[in-house]
């Protein structure tokens, strides 16, 4: 009789067991995990940037936090920051007790962006101007057969010919860029542009030329770029041409707020991204790197 009403507790208790264990798991909160930008990367390689973590639910201990992104992949050992980070978009997840998995994205952004060196050319009575486009950069100088000079804007006549020109770019991260093209400024200045920049090679007036504000990211580039763009007016195409002006690709924006390019089958080299509105267009020299 003793052993009879052991064993009825024993399945008393283990019902009992199962019920809570039941209980506990149906009021379990559903795993979520929450990221912000505490530090604002200040240079495009600085390491300088830190991001918070805040994750619920699900069943602890949490077997880890973990954020990736282009470059690296790293697990939170203590708190709750990912600090040390340069500017990108990334991947923050959280794998619980029971393997359960959630993730969230994040763009961690540079308040100084690398450089981007770029120049337009201008028809004047002078001869050819040649004026800064460069975008992300606070100083310039120019380089003309490989001689430095500090004009603003330089201007070479019909006599000068074939010459290479150079506008080196530079912020205040210590990053700097570098575009040279070989110009025969006499058959330029003999064609019918009025002023023209190195990608589109149209005729424009200046004021006419409305640009909004976008970043493209990582630069360089291994395999994926991030096209991110502030101005919400609508984008009609975004596309990606070699150095000499070949167009490779063109796609539709994945969104109002910014696009992946996959870069990966690439070579090696500078690549410029065209963004294009519906009034006005914005375009990006990136580099690609194996």
């Amino acid at each position: 009789m003793k052993n009879v009403a052991f064993t009825i507790c024993l399945v008393l208790l283990s019902i009992s067991w199962t019920v809570l264990l039941q209980a506990q798991t149906t009021n379990t909160a559903s795993l979520t995990i929450e990221a912000k930008v505490l530090v604002q990367a200040n240079c495009i390689d600085s390491e300088d940037g830190s991001i918070e973590v805040v994750v619920k639910g699900g069943q602890q201990p949490y077997e880890y936090i973990e954020i990736k992104g282009t470059e690296i992949t790293k697990r939170l050992e203590n708190g709750n920051t990912f600090s040390k980070l340069n500017p990108d978009t990334y991947t923050l997840s959280v794998v619980d007790a029971t393997g359960d998995v959630t993730s969230t994205e994040l763009l961690l952004e540079a308040i100084k962006p690398a450089p981007i060196a770029e120049f337009e050319m201008e028809k004047t009575a002078a001869g050819m101007k040649f004026i800064n486009a460069s975008a992300y950069t606070g100083r310039w100088s120019w380089e003309i057969n490989e001689v430095a000079t500090y004009e603003e804007a330089p201007t070479l006549s019909a006599t000068d010919a074939f010459q290479e020109v150079c506008i080196i770019a530079k912020n205040g991260c210590n990053a700097k860029d570098v575009y040279c093209e070989t110009i025969n400024v006499k058959d330029e200045l003999a064609s019918t542009f009025t002023s023209r920049n190195r990608v589109d090679n149209l005729t424009t007036e200046k004021e006419a030329l409305k640009e909004f504000e976008v970043v493209a990211f990582p630069n360089p580039t291994t395999t994926k770029l991030t096209v991110k763009y502030k101005d919400t007016e609508a984008l009609e195409s975004i596309e990606v041409y070699a150095i000499t002006g070949r167009l490779l690709k063109k796609v539709v924006p994945q969104s109002e707020f910014q696009t992946t390019l996959f870069m990966g089958d690439y070579p090696a080299g500078m690549y410029l991204v065209k963004v294009n509105g519906v009034s006005s267009t914005k375009t990006l020299r990136v580099s690609k790197v194996d």
